[in-house]
């Protein structure tokens, strides 16, 4: 099987040679099955239109949860790979897709429902919404799934209403770099968010500022590409904070820069601030 187009690998090794920081997938195990041919078209705000295709994503034997990605992404992530050399910068396409770290992050939160019910919770850099269909369905009041690409938004919106979920998530642009204050909430979620050092300082300065409201905060990561902890830690005083360690097996998600699933077991981690664990 191949993981990368030609493309792809001369794009991998432009960047390391100009280095650009890349988001390699694990790749331990690789699926040999292709996605299906269920897919349909959704209308975009450029008055374009775009393939999309259900993913069920198994949060546990007993749970699972189905989200709509761009079908085959790889075309789309290979052109943002080439705008970063460019002048005119692509947004960012990888809450395109499915990552693992939704599905570690949607387990934590099950433990958690008795803080997440009647809660309004705020997801940063929702995706395609795996996290904001799980709190909703266990117990949300509202749910405020954010994300900065419209086109990631459609996506989500799309899963959203298929889901019947509406009532309770709302999709909203933001732009977690800006200078606006996170909307108002009792809970925040950022799950793999943190794949630079710029994204991981941001993130770090929005877990403080939700700190400082008392709020209750869930950041899950599974590329381990960059950290804000120590920053973190002495902000707040706190040298207890930690990440605490997560195996994921068998992950099934998009092959991203390959049109092609691929399983593959991760490592991931997860931070909690603020949480009474309640079984």
């Amino acid at each position: 099987t191949k993981f990368l187009t030609q493309r792809g690998i001369f794009l991998f090794v432009t960047m390391l040679c100009a280095g650009l920081s890349y988001a390699p997938i694990p790749r331990r195990r690789v699926s040999s099955n292709l996605w299906s041919s269920s897919t349909r078209q959704i209308e975009l705000e450029d008055g374009g239109t775009m393939e999309i295709i259900p993913r069920t994503v198994h949060i546990t034997d007993d749970w699972s949860i189905q989200v709509w990605e761009k079908y085959q992404p790889s075309v789309i992530i290979e052109h943002y790979w080439e705008s970063q050399f460019g002048r005119s910068k692509a947004l960012d396409p990888f809450g395109l897709v499915n990552w693992p770290g939704s599905v570690v992050a949607t387990t934590e939160l099950r433990r958690h429902r008795q803080d997440i019910a009647n809660s309004t919770v705020l997801v940063v850099g929702a995706g395609v919404g795996v996290e904001a269909q799980a709190l909703a369905q266990l117990g949300a009041k509202s749910v405020i799934a954010t994300d900065y690409n419209p086109t990631t938004l459609k996506l989500l919106e799309y899963g959203v209403k298929a889901a019947g979920l509406d009532d309770v998530i709302t999709a909203r642009y933001f732009d977690l770099t800006g200078n606006k204050p996170l909307p108002e909430c009792d809970i925040m979620v950022a799950s793999d968010v943190m794949y630079s050092d710029q994204l991981a300082k941001v993130i770090c300065l929005r877990c403080i500022e939700l700190f400082q409201r008392n709020g209750k905060i869930l950041v899950s990561d599974s590329q381990r590409l960059a950290d804000f902890l120590p920053a973190l830690q002495k902000t707040l005083g706190d040298e207890s904070l930690s990440w605490e360690e997560h195996n994921l097996e068998a992950f099934s998600g998009s092959g991203v820069m390959i049109d092609e699933d691929q399983t593959y077991n991760v490592e991931a981690r997860i931070l909690r601030i603020g949480w009474t664990l309640k079984e």
